[in-house]
């Protein structure tokens, strides 16, 4: 029943040809062999001398702006942390201190 096994994929596509190719054609020796396609690679060198593209400065700039914003946000925390704290300890002294009485004697 499973005499063929499942065809097995690849990426070279056979070139059909019904008549028998010649030497000339395909500019080979083995004109029935189909040819093998490549891809070229391009490969992009960074240029220190051009600016970068407007895209990418105005990225910059938001990322900068929003590491700032986050910078102050986490300052004003913080202050603001320092301040509760520093009412507490001062309620907590108030608290501790004893509370003056006055002699009721005369």
């Amino acid at each position: 029943m499973k005499e063929q096994g499942r065809p097995t994929l690849t990426l070279r596509r056979k070139v059909l040809s019904e008549k028998p190719a010649t030497s000339t054609e395909h500019n080979s020796p083995r004109a029935d062999t189909p040819p093998v396609v490549t891809r070229k690679k391009t490969v992009v060198v960074n240029a220190s001398d051009s600016p970068p593209p407007a895209w990418k400065v105005k990225k910059q700039a938001m990322e900068e702006q929003a590491k700032a914003e986050r910078a102050a946000a986490k300052a004003a925390r913080r202050a603001e942390r320092v301040r509760l704290r520093a009412e507490q300890e001062a309620q907590e002294k108030a608290a501790k201190r004893p509370i003056p009485t006055r002699n009721a004697t005369k």
